[in-house]
């Protein structure tokens, strides 16, 4: 399974593991001014080729200081590292990776000519590990901006030479070069960033051997003309890198500049390549999608499609994965549906033909929004579907607890992550607003100690929350 390409972490303890891979002699030889000096003359087609479109692109690479908060001790903590982007438009935005600056609470942008300007968040999706951000123009000293061309993914062939520009371990402008070893990679299974959400349903990859490194996250992957196929986002071992495809990534990146943020239908469909059961399904095997499973109490759920069934047809319009790597293009096909439209659906079962029809619903984040108890010392987070299903919950009701600080009033209960707090003083919590008015209320009354009731796992447990200013 590929590992995300962390944005380079400055701090000490990551420093020593950077030196051991002795980058020493590289920022001793100027890396962040670029190639620098004249090229020599006695270079082939191909080395020339490479140099002029570093040349050509290099000018238009950033790299992406993010401050983000995290949990430590279950107290938020700011943390930060650096990360790549590309420039691709005169307005100043800039494309890049979700786990680099989607949940970014400040941004600084480091440009060619090593200028350093703020830049915000326009906005990101999870599902592709996609992210928008904008330059503050206005800070801009007298410096004028390049942006990138951009390429077509739908093109790239297997074998044909490509540049990943970035700032790996902090090294700015650092080109290396590799070929594309496949152009329609596939990752079976869930594969989560660090903030736990899902990512790559929508999509496929494009591996390549160049190499990529901590800080590469977010740069680009360029052909020999200089365009942008894809933008560097994981990877599993040397010579093992993988981009999102230039052509989804502009398509993502297009909605949050008109929208602010990508729109996505869902039915509770979970998909399966048909591959070997093709004939136990009796159906042919460039026929089809498998039905895996069924979301309880979702459209396709109350419209009577079960795990087992073979969907043939979605809105009139064919669909087939044999093969797993065929798979996410069904899935954004169903996801593109507007939400709320009626779709008719034409599926196999036993080898009998049927139509049913329901209406989509938009696909929720999969995170709700966080909430800083101050006086208990913990954080929560709203609960959503993705949340409730991940954690064998029967409804979205609740808030999740995400950390406590220890010897605060929350941990002295025993609270801790992954609990579910489902009732206050004995009322049901529905969302976090519900959680929010009650806790305030408890605040502002200086309640000595609060009766909650918390799922953790399968059981459910009465806690005694004392607060502090009820122990004076």
């Amino acid at each position: 399974m590929p590992t995300l390409l962390p944005p380079f972490d400055p701090r000490p303890a990551f420093v020593a593991l950077l030196l051991l891979a002795s980058p020493a002699a590289a920022l001793q030889q100027g890396t962040e001014g670029g190639s620098g000096g004249g090229k020599p003359a006695a270079v082939s087609d191909e080395e020339r080729a490479t140099m002029e479109t570093a040349d050509k692109v290099n000018p238009s690479v950033v790299s992406i200081t993010p401050v983000w908060e995290e949990f430590d001790s279950g107290a938020k903590r700011d943390s930060t590292g650096e990360g790549s982007g590309v420039i691709i438009d005169p307005e100043g935005h800039i494309l890049t990776n979700y786990h680099v600056a989607g949940r970014a609470k400040k941004l600084v942008v480091t440009l060619w000519t090593k200028e350093k300007i703020g830049a915000d968040l326009v906005g990101g999706d999870a599902y592709t590990d996609i992210a928008v951000i904008k330059l503050r123009l206005d800070e801009l000293k007298g410096t004028s901006l390049t942006w990138a061309s951009m390429g077509d993914s739908d093109q790239v062939q297997v074998g044909q030479s490509v540049l990943a520009l970035g700032s790996p371990g902090g090294l700015k402008h650092t080109a290396t070069k590799g070929i594309v070893s496949s152009n329609d990679r596939f990752f079976s299974g869930e594969f989560r960033l660090p903030s736990g959400e899902r990512t790559g349903a929508f999509n496929t990859w494009i591996q390549t051997d160049a190499s990529l490194n901590p800080g590469n996250s977010g740069g680009p992957l360029v052909n020999n003309r200089g365009e942008v196929i894809g933008i560097n986002s994981r990877k599993s071992g040397e010579g093992l890198g993988f981009a999102v495809p230039i052509n989804v990534a502009r398509d993502v990146a297009e909605q949050i500049m008109k929208n602010g943020k990508v729109t996505r239908s869902w039915c509770g469909l979970e998909l399966q390549a048909l591959e070997d059961f093709a004939d136990f399904f009796s159906v042919k095997a460039d026929e089809g999608i498998l039905v895996s499973s069924v979301v309880s109490d979702s459209p396709a759920d109350r419209a009577g499609i079960r795990t087992g069934d073979v969907l043939v047809e979605w809105g009139g319009k064919p669909v087939k994965a044999r093969f797993t790597a065929e798979v996410p293009a069904v899935r954004k096909l169903m996801a593109d549906t507007p939400p709320g439209a009626e779709v008719e659906v034409r599926l196999l079962r036993e080898g009998k033909e049927q139509r049913v029809k329901f209406a989509v619903q938009e696909l929720e984040a999969e995170l709700g929004d966080e909430f800083d108890c101050e006086e208990w010392r913990c954080t929560v987070r709203g609960m959503t579907r993705y949340l409730a299903l991940d954690r064998k919950l029967p409804t979205t009701a609740g808030v999740l607890v995400l950390g406590t600080v220890e010897g605060g009033p929350a941990s002295r209960s025993k609270l801790d992550f992954g609990d579910v707090i489902l009732k206050f003083d004995g009322q049901p919590i529905a969302t976090l607003e519900e959680f929010k008015t009650k806790y305030k209320a408890c605040i502002e009354a200086k309640k000595p100690a609060v009766r909650l009731t918390v799922a953790r796992g399968k059981a459910q447990n009465i806690v005694l929350l004392e607060n502090d200013f009820g122990r004076e």
